[in-house]
């Protein structure tokens, strides 16, 4: 059954060879009932499983069953694909974690060694790594990025980058593991110097995750009068109370700044999802007539994860007129880039529209809209929601692609969980979230300082493209009688609560 529960208390560490290829076979019919990207990368499915099936042990270790399905599924390019084995013995020497001694972060493609205060670099004139245990970066990043080897590369690379923080199961796996001990090779700036370093891996974690420089909302640039809009998180349903007090605090303090200012900067940076509740609220007030934002195919028969999500069949009973007649002329002309097989999927597309609110503003100044590699889910909506309009220009770092449903099941005899999504979505110019991400307009790389908090170039160069847009940009501010605040009450006075699955 899919969406299944919980892990029990214990587990055996082996199975037999029928089990495991009855669980390979249980894999495989899932992966056809259910698997929405099963054919995103042309990839042989039935030659993999039959390569696994073969190479089964006559007495199969569970937690090696599991990395091989991992390492599988990672081809399919199914951003939120995941397997979870219940046999992780954190107790056995040879398995347990070990960390670096410092914080790793990521530039581009680049992995950046910090200090483990968050506030300089841990060699400050050799950032990069370049070789742990004499093993190139490069192959430290192929093993790290094997469960996700079939993504689009900015994804790619964000979750390689970050597992190599637990550097023992990848040393481990290229057989450079030697116990706690690290011999580290440092690259400076430049790229034509390295130095060594030896060190001792961490049992564990005790190091805060980069975050990048905190500004004040409102006026970030007050000589020019740009208004500056951070969205760290799309909160959870679950927070319905929080996301109330978060948006009435951004309106009391500044949304009124907002609306007479003469540009905007949206910053979603480090947002990694969540919900859709802010972009629901927000959007409104940047359209005049309904949008068509996202459009969805599934596998799985039971909508309401869909309906939960916004997303609507054409018939559905609740659409406005404006709304069906959007949908109507948006279906004409939009056409998907992938060449999916209709038939694997139910037969009807599913929309998410949003309405401008009756009487809201519309904020008619230039937008820019600062993104990262992680933004993900929700917040890949909300970057594609905002690239449709005209006034708005993403600048920052390709986003790690990424929205759909997640489905889970557990193969009978390992009890190992996988996580399929079962829903494909398309922007409404047709790209597939997964597989190829958002991209920029203006390409914004963070410099070491910025990693380290004390610059922020990339919100610097938002400021001047503001500047610059400023000075041709056609439009005149119109006064409004209705605040967001007002309207953003009205409109959650009955809040539903349902929560996401």
């Amino acid at each position: 059954m899919l969406f299944c529960g919980l892990f029990q208390v214990a587990f055996a560490q082996y199975i037999s060879k029928p089990e495991a290829t009855a669980d390979l076979d249980q894999l495989e019919e899932y992966l056809i009932r259910y698997a929405s990207y099963l054919h995103l990368n042309d990839i042989n499915y039935s030659r993999h499983l039959d390569s696994l099936r073969n190479n089964l042990e006559e007495e199969q270790r569970i937690d090696a069953l599991a990395k091989d399905i991992q390492r599988f599924i990672g081809l399919l390019g199914d951003t939120h694909a995941k397997v979870f084995h219940p046999n992780e013995i954190s107790t056995n020497e040879q398995n347990k974690d070990g960390y670096l001694p410092f914080v790793i972060t990521q530039q581009a493609d680049r992995a950046v060694a910090v200090h483990p205060t968050c506030q300089q670099l841990w060699v400050d004139e050799f950032p990069y790594i370049l070789q742990i245990n004499d093993i190139p970066f490069t192959t430290l990043l192929k093993e790290a990025g094997v469960e996700v080897a079939g993504v689009c590369a900015a994804r790619y690379h964000h979750v390689a980058i970050n597992k190599l923080a637990n550097i023992r199961p990848i040393l481990k796996a290229l057989g450079a593991d030697h116990g706690d001990h690290l011999h580290i090779i440092l690259e400076n700036r430049t790229g034509d110097q390295d130095t060594s370093i030896y060190t001792y891996m961490l049992p564990d974690r005790k190091y805060p995750y980069i975050k990048q420089l905190a500004h004040p909302k409102g006026l970030i640039n007050a000589t020019q009068n740009i208004a500056y809009l951070p969205i760290s998180s799309m909160y959870d349903k679950h927070a319905d109370d929080e996301l109330v007090a978060y948006l009435a605090t951004v309106q009391a303090m500044h949304l009124e700044t907002i609306k007479n200012s003469d540009g905007l900067i949206i910053d979603v940076r480090g947002n990694t999802g969540g919900e859709r509740h802010i972009l629901f609220e927000l959007y409104p007030f940047f359209i005049t007539e309904p949008k068509v934002v996202s459009v969805a195919i599934s596998k799985f028969n039971k909508l309401n994860g869909l309906y939960k999500r916004g997303l609507y069949p054409i018939d559905y009973e609740d659409w406005t007129l404006d709304e069906r007649t959007t949908i109507e002329k948006f279906k004409r002309n939009f056409k998907p880039a992938w060449n999916f097989n209709r038939t694997e999927f139910l037969d009807q597309y599913f929309y998410m529209v949003i309405s401008p609110y009756d009487g809201a503003y519309q904020y008619e100044g230039p937008i820019v809209l600062l993104m990262d590699e992680s933004c993900f889910g929700s917040t890949a909506v909300f970057l594609s929601a905002f690239a449709q309009l005209d006034n708005v220009t993403l600048v920052g770092m390709p986003n790690a692609g990424g929205h759909g449903r997640s489905g889970r099941f557990t193969l009978h005899h390992s009890k190992i969980l996988i996580q399929l999504s079962t829903m494909a979505t398309f922007r409404a110019n047709g790209a597939l979230f997964d597989g190829t991400g958002i991209h920029p307009d203006i390409w914004a790389t963070p410099t070491l300082e910025d990693i380290i908090g004390k610059t922020d170039s990339v919100l610097d160069k938002a400021i001047q493209i503001l500047i610059e847009q400023k000075k041709q940009y056609p439009y005149n501010k119109k006064e409004k009688d209705t605040g967001f605040y007002e309207i953003f009450m009205r409109n959650n006075l009955d809040a539903d609560d349902d929560s996401d699955d």
